[in-house]
């Protein structure tokens, strides 16, 4: 089964055109309010809203270790390290304030909002800061408690068995006729009582995010164990959690979608996935790093070199070469090597002298220039029209999606800006408060920016006007 959930509405602030898809799985807290349910996951919320049944997003800066909702309104108690967010997505309300390293107990709510700390002092929370006050209340409220899950039950064993892992259940609440409930890394489900209907919001990948890779239709994002398709505006998320039988347990070093079939290649092996199960068309004495299909013929590249196979015939024609990724033009292929960048031309492979002799893992090609990234992050462009190479210094934090290729324009991030070859434009994400960027891709006219904790997507036209003819 598909884990699939459409990308709507999902607002990094009340005013920005960027947008967030947090991937987190570990649902800390649940807590619902008059027309919503807030979920706290470690390092973001997302608020499902009664009104227009839907989910958003919103990032955090801090880890929050609780929530609380104030008398049964739309507004909502955050607690963190070192701040308390008022927050109510009704009335675009976000405020932080300074805790000054106060750690709250208890809270007592009505017209104002008081809090108590572990030392009996009483602060009034204001819009913006922390008051003392003296109160004479006897019915503080406990902030710090944990949901009897076996008040639920409709959770039933109160655990997730899949393949070999056990979920618990974290919190849960009950929100009109449905119990949402989230557990320790499986997401969380929205049940409706009356119809026995169970939705599973599943986010994230298992392990750090390794690779985005890009095709005309969608975008493949993998970690060492785990793989994320974006297409049609929908996440669809593999292996781990379609719990295939064998489970899965090797090491993901690339994903290629070939006519609607996902392929992906371990340390040793290339996999393709087919109703639900995991079949082997490779298997390889050498470490595979990246493969490419052109027509009825797979080349893949390996520790000593690339082989073509084409039905039961393979051929090594870079032989003792360690070989880390490959990329065609309409004419020729392109290998990134320990030795250089090679190319394969009318059967013939030759090495390009353009570029230095040093080792390179990543390749990107368009209708003006290639681009290679060494092991050291250096990239270098080479422009067709003259042989010139141009060299750079940029982030390069991934396997594979360092470097997206538009027709004309490799676009790359360097410092805290995405910056595109060769027209040199300038994209500032501190604008936009937008750090630890990893990688840049572009699909149906939005531009998606990956971290390691969450997908930012924003319309191409509105914030990269150098692409405004996307």
């Amino acid at each position: 089964m598909h884990f699939l959930l459409g990308l709507i509405s999902f607002f990094l602030s009340f005013n920005s055109p960027v947008n967030i898809l947090p991937l987190e799985r570990h649902i800390l807290k649940i807590v619902s309010g008059e027309n919503s349910v807030l979920i706290i996951s470690p390092q973001s919320m997302g608020l499902y809203s009664a009104i227009n049944d839907s989910m958003e997003y919103l990032p955090l800066d801090n880890i929050i270790y609780n929530a609380v909702n104030i008398e049964g309104t739309d507004t909502y108690l955050l607690f963190g390290r070192n701040n308390i967010y008022l927050f109510n997505r009704f009335l675009y309300l976000f405020n932080k304030i300074s805790t000054t390293n106060h750690t709250f107990y208890y809270y007592h709510g009505g017209n104002s909002i008081y809090l108590k700390d572990v030392t009996g002092t009483v602060f009034l929370l204001n819009m913006n800061a922390l008051i003392p006050a003296d109160t004479d209340f006897t019915d503080w409220e406990k902030i710090k408690t944990t949901d009897d899950i076996k008040n639920f039950p409709e959770l039933l064993p109160y655990y997730i068995a899949k393949g070999n892992n056990i979920y618990h259940y974290t919190s849960a609440v009950r929100f009109h006729h449905k119990i949402f409930a989230g557990t320790d890394n499986f997401g969380f489900f929205i049940i409706d009582k009356y119809t026995g209907e169970k939705k599973h919001i599943l986010n994230g990948i298992t392990g750090d995010l390794k690779g985005v890779i890009s095709s005309k239709n969608s975008i493949t994002f993998f970690s060492d164990s785990d793989i994320a398709i974006i297409k049609n505006h929908r996440i669809t998320f593999l292996l781990d959690t379609l719990f295939f039988y064998p489970h899965f347990y090797d090491n993901i070093s690339y994903v290629s979608i070939h006519n609607d079939t996902i392929y992906f290649s371990g340390d040793n092996s290339i996999y393709y996935i087919k109703n639900e199960g995991i079949y082997k068309i490779v298997n390889s004495s050498f470490r595979i790093h990246s493969f490419l299909f052109h027509k009825d013929t797979l080349y893949y590249a390996t520790d000593n070199g690339v082989v073509k196979t084409w039905g039961d015939k393979n051929i090594n024609i870079l032989p003792n070469v360690a070989t880390y990724d490959i990329i065609r033009s309409e004419r020729f292929f392109f290998f990134a090597t320990e030795k250089g960048i090679y190319v394969l031309n009318n059967n013939k492979v030759t090495k390009m002298k353009q570029f230095p002799n040093i080792a390179y893992k990543e390749l990107a090609i368009n209708d003006v220039a290639i681009a290679a990234v060494s092991d050291n992050n250096e990239s270098y462009f080479m422009t067709f029209s003259d042989d010139s190479v141009t060299y750079k210094r940029i982030n390069a934090p991934l396997l594979k999606g360092n470097l997206y290729s538009l027709d004309s324009q490799i676009v790359y991030i360097e410092g805290n800006s995405i910056y595109d070859y060769p027209g040199h434009n300038i994209f500032p994400l501190s604008e936009y408060d937008i750090t630890g960027i990893k990688g840049v891709q572009f699909l149906h006219k939005n531009a998606y920016l990956f971290e390691d904790n969450a997908i930012l997507f924003m319309p191409v036209n509105d914030i990269f006007p150098f692409l405004s003819h996307r």
